[in-house]
């Protein structure tokens, strides 16, 4: 008895579900539109290019070809002395027994 109910309300919905989808398909697909008409818009040309350009003192200078001669090497550095080791602490009387 109660799988037939659940199977009858099934049916229901689906019945529901196929008669939006027909409607759906009837009147809510996009229909064929016109073409727009061809329309005539004014429109004005400024030409601001003047405005635009950098008004510098003097142009920057454009850099020359590269020279044949290769960068000088850096100069080697010389190895900084290792610090010295770390103390043990027991001089001062931290650490260790009896300390």
């Amino acid at each position: 008895m109660r799988g037939r109910g659940l199977r009858f309300w099934g049916g229901v919905s689906a019945a529901l579900h196929a008669a939006l989808l027909l409607l759906l398909v009837l009147f809510a697909l996009p229909r064929e539109m016109p073409e727009p008409r061809e329309e005539a818009i004014a429109v004005e040309v400024i030409n601001e290019a003047s405005a635009q350009m950098a008004a510098g003192e003097r142009p920057a200078p454009i850099p020359g070809p590269p020279s044949a001669e290769p960068p000088a090497k850096p100069e080697p550095r010389q190895a900084r002395p290792s610090p010295p080791p770390p103390r043990v602490g027991l001089e001062r009387g931290w650490g260790g027994v009896g300390g």
